[in-house]
This record gives C-alpha cells, structure tokens and sequence, in this order.
C-alpha cells in the first residue's frame, strides 16, 4: 500500500511535485515512528496542536553518530517527540531510524523534505513551525493522511474502513 501510495503522490496525485515530498514525509514519518496523529500532524479546529506536532527543529540527522544538519549525508535521524498521550510526566521522548536506502525509507523521504524546503529545519527560520506543511502554508492534516491512507487500501485491494 504504501509503494502505491508513493506512486501516487509523486505521479499524479497532488498539484506539485513539493507537495507530494510533504506529504510522503508526513506519512512515512508516521508509520515508521508508530505516532499517532496528534503527535505529527496538526487537527483541525484544536489549535493547541501547533505548538504538539513534528517541527524541523524536532528532527536531529547523524552520520556515524555525529550530528549533521544534513539529512541527506545521514545514516540515521532522530526525531525528538515533544508531547505525547502516553507522555504523563510531559518529558518528550527521543526516537531513531537509520536509512534503509529503499523506496520505504523515512531518512530519505525527511531527507528528500530538507532538499525541497530547507528553511523547515534551520532554527530560527522555519523550524519552529509545523514540519508537514503545504507549500501555500496550509498544515497538513489528520484527515488527508487518512483519506490517501484510504485511498491506497481501496487501490491494493484492502477494506478501506480498516484505516
């Protein structure tokens, strides 16, 4: 499902090819990082969400376990969580992939979001801002993600009401 998704985006599923690199990130961020939606994606009408989901400060590359501002000379990214439901000390909590190299690949797809729209992770510009936003600005949202989700269940044959 999530190849076809790929696919999708990158063929003919959205108005841009940036468009299609933030919402790739988006959902490969949260299906390797096993987060829920409040903890990367910004809910409608709760703006409270903007200050709980993914930043570009939040993500953090390494190479050979030296930080690198980087991501696409990294071997492994960390993804600093700042709030969380299961969070009850309100702490954050680090998580980290390494690169894999293949089409599924959540260091590439962050990479490929730095290379696009670098200003999202350099402190003091963007980074302070929603990380999976729109090129106009617009955040992308849990019921994007959850209707491409549908979308590429209905696609490979899956009961879309699962997702």
């Amino acid at each position: 499902m999530l190849l076809w998704l790929r696919e999708y985006l990158f063929t003919h599923g959205t108005a841009s090819r940036q468009e299609a690199i933030v919402l790739w990130a988006a959902v490969m961020t949260g299906y390797f990082f096993m987060l829920r939606a409040s903890e990367y994606l910004v809910q409608e009408d709760r703006s409270w969400s903007l200050g709980r989901v993914v930043q570009g400060q939040d993500v953090q590359g390494l190479r050979g376990g030296t930080p690198s501002a980087w991501l696409g000379d990294c071997d492994e990214v960390v993804l600093t969580i700042t709030s969380s439901k299961t969070d009850q000390l309100n702490a954050g909590s680090l998580r980290n992939h390494f690169r894999s190299g293949r089409a599924l690949c959540v260091v590439n797809a962050l990479a490929e979001l730095q290379r696009e729209l670098p200003e999202r992770f350099v402190r003091g510009s963007e980074a302070g801002m929603p990380l999976f936003r729109r090129p106009d600005g617009h955040p992308v949202t849990r019921g994007e993600v959850q209707g491409l989700l549908q979308l590429a269940a209905a696609a490979c044959g899956v009961d879309e009401g699962q997702m």
